[in-house]
Parts: C-alpha cells; structure tokens; sequence
C-alpha cells in the first residue's frame, strides 16, 4: 500500500468478534516500525492511503451473505488468518470473488486436521499453477526470540526422549506409554505443523471408512440434531447389518453410517426438506433433540409423521457414548462431516497438567449427538439389546416425562 498507493486488501478470518482480533493491530504496529505512519489515515474500522484509494478493511466470513463478499472483487490481496478455522462454505464464497487481473489469496494457518476445508482446498488442487504451499516453522523464523527458541529446544529434548522410549517398546512388542505417546503428538502439532492427532484425547477409535453391502430386511434408524447460530443441523441413518451374527460370535456388531445432512443457517420453513435428503426417512422412526418440541411438532405435521423426541437426561451421553465405543462403526466415505467428527472428538484436558478426563468436550460432536439420540433405544446403560424387541414406547427413559405427545402439547401450546 505505500508502494502502490491504490492496492486493497482485506483481512479475513472465519469468525471475527470485534475488530480488535482482526489483522489490523498487527497491521498498525508494522506500519509504526517501517516508519511509514504518515502515509496512512488509521481509522476505527480501516486503514486508508492518504490521497489515493488504497484501503485494508477486517472481516469475518460468518458475518457477510455471498453478495457482500461480493463487493471484495476490485481487491487486490486477501489475507485470511487462522484458515484453519475457515469453513467449505467460506472458501467456495472466497475463490471466486478475488477475481482482479493479478489479485491473490494468501492463507496462514497452523495446520490442525488433514480435512479441514483448507487443507483439503490446497491437497485436491497440489500441483497446479495457480497454487503454491510453503511450509514454515520455528527454524525458518529469523526473528525468534531466544525465549521462544529456548522453549523449542527444551520440548525437543522431551519429544527426542519420548520417541526413543516408543521406539524402544514397540522393539519388544509393547505398546508405548499414553504418556510418551502425548509428548510426541504435542510437539509435532505445536512445533514443527504437523497435524493435531490428539491420539490419547480422542474418543471414538473404534470407527473406519468404508461401504457395507446391505441386507434388504436391514432396520434403519436416524437421528437429528438442531443448528443453532453457528451450530449446523445434523443429521445420520445407519443401520446394524449384521446384528444376529455379530451376536452368535461374539464380537462388536457393525453400526454402519450411509448418509448425513449438515448445514448452517437452515430456516424452519426449509427443516422437512433438508431432513428428507436422509433416504427413506418419512417411513422410518427418527428421533431429534428434545429441546426444540415445536420444531419437532412442526416436522411431524409437514411430512415426517414418525419423528420423536429423545429422552436425554441424566446419564444419557455416558450410555450413549459407552454403547457407541463397543460397536465396529463404518463410515461411508460421502458422510464427511460424520467423519471430521469422529476423528476429532476428544476428552477435555486440564491445561496445566495435561491430565485428560473423561468428559468429552461439548464440540466435534453434532453427528455424534444425532446418533446417540437414534440408539436410545438400542441399549440399556450402554448394554446392546435385542433390535426385535426396540419399540419406540419401550426406550429407556432419561427424563421424567411419561409420554412424548403429552410432553409437546404444552409447550407447543
């Protein structure tokens, strides 16, 4: 912007609060060290070029409509910071707004997952022209400061001891220590990029890709979980295709997942279409999260007669969770949002110990949830029963109301 008084540039991020966590205060302070403050009119919400039209301005993708991105197109660079945290549905707003004969999109991002939407942005187009990845750490930063790579070589030295120990286990045929394992995971993750595996924090590692064929008698089940803000409607069908075999050997039934649905910012009007794209789901029960009674009452009323809601309540989420860990669960390869989820679903940690607990943290986990609500009737604490004798009036109850029709009356009311 001071060489080509002209240049515009937008500084973006997924989700930005206030302007205060934008690019604009480490904008300010570069411009303060180069010396070049008089060349610039530092506004509240812009940084402007005196006497020429170049302008930087600070947005986040979740607060703008497709047509106010729009309004990016004369921009010359964007800069979009924490990409990591940028949804599919920004990038495909992003990639053809930018459309100014030499323009660019720069993305900085600590890589956190190999599916999220940046790293799969730049993985299916590797190798194209228009597409440059440069990875930097610690070691190619020639400004360090000696705190900062002090503490590197300390965690170093740790991560090099806890390889060795792992190493030295599995030479034997053990497994290697959680611990040691954790020390590893974190320095890879923190230090050098690589991408957060969270190996002891996760909680579902009993899942896979893959297709099952079907058997045409197969039970189906479906569950939905209702967006809010921010938080997408969700919604699987699976089903337990080989259940009385899994049973007569002894070994976990599979839980197979062939469908999903997820979007943002649904209106209600629009919920019964969205929730049909799950095949079949107007002839099946389907059970949805008992906190929204009118949205439930509104869905049986426009199309989806056999939807219920689930109990929930006290000790719900540990069954459920405790009866989804003892099944083999396969995941069709076009259910990605079901896939990001069960591969990033963790334990809360106390942060200044690193002690993993046992609850899980309430996020990665709205696939996860619509499931748990459909098996409410699969289990008793967590315990499979027999899938013949499911009926929706013998589902365990969590709550305390006796009837589900008597339950929505009122509030719907």
């Amino acid at each position: 912007m001071a060489a080509r008084p002209d240049f515009k540039v937008a500084g973006i991020r997924e989700i930005q609060k206030s302007i205060k966590y934008s690019l604009k205060s480490l904008l300010e302070k570069k411009i303060y060290e180069q010396g070049a403050s008089y060349l610039f009119d530092m506004q509240g919400q812009e940084i402007k070029r005196h006497g020429a039209d170049g302008v930087a301005i600070f947005l986040g993708m979740q607060d703008h409509t497709a047509d106010a991105v729009k309004g990016l197109e004369d921009f010359d660079l964007g800069l979009v910071d924490e990409a990591n945290a940028l949804s599919a549905t920004s990038v495909k707003k992003l990639t053809p707004t930018f459309r100014k004969q030499g323009s660019e999109l720069w993305f900085a991002w600590n890589p956190d997952n190999e599916l999220d939407a940046v790293d799969r942005f730049f993985a299916d187009n590797d190798g194209h022209e228009d597409f440059t990845v440069v990875d930097v750490n610690i070691s190619d930063n020639p400004f360090v400061s000696d705190t900062a790579w002090s503490e590197y070589e300390r965690e170093k030295v740790r991560a090099d001891a806890a390889k060795a120990r792992i190493s030295a286990s599995r030479a034997v045929g053990e497994e290697p220590a959680p611990a040691d394992l954790a020390i590893l995971d974190i320095f890879t993750h923190v230090w050098l990029g690589g991408y957060d595996s969270r190996s002891q924090r996760i909680v579902f590692h009993n899942w896979r890709l893959g297709e099952v064929m079907v058997p045409d008698n197969a039970v189906w089940f479906y569950g939905v979980d209702w967006g809010f803000a921010s938080d997408p409607l969700a919604g699987n069908r699976f089903c337990l295709p080989d259940y009385d075999a899994a049973i007569r050997e002894k070994r976990p039934p599979k839980l197979y997942i062939t469908h999903e649905i997820n979007g943002v910012g649904i209106r209600n009007e629009d919920l019964v279409d969205k929730i049909s794209e799950l095949p079949g789901v107007a002839k099946w029960p389907s059970y949805a999260d008992n906190a929204r009674p009118e949205l439930i009452d509104q869905c049986r009323r426009n199309g989806l007669p056999r939807m219920r809601a689930a109990k929930k309540g006290k000790g719900s989420v540990e069954d459920g969770y405790s009866f989804l860990q003892s099944m083999d669960i396969i995941i069709h390869p076009r259910c990605t949002n079901t896939v990001q989820e069960f591969k990033t679903h963790s334990y809360k940690v106390i942060k200044h110990t690193g002690e993993i607990l046992t609850v899980p943290e309430d996020k990665d986990n709205h696939h996860i949830d619509d499931i748990r609500y459909a098996v409410e009737g699969l289990h008793r604490k967590g315990k499979l029963i027999a899938i013949e004798t499911v009926k929706p009036e013998r589902r365990r109850d969590y709550g305390t109301d006796d009837d589900y029709e008597a339950e929505t009356s009122w509030k719907v009311m």
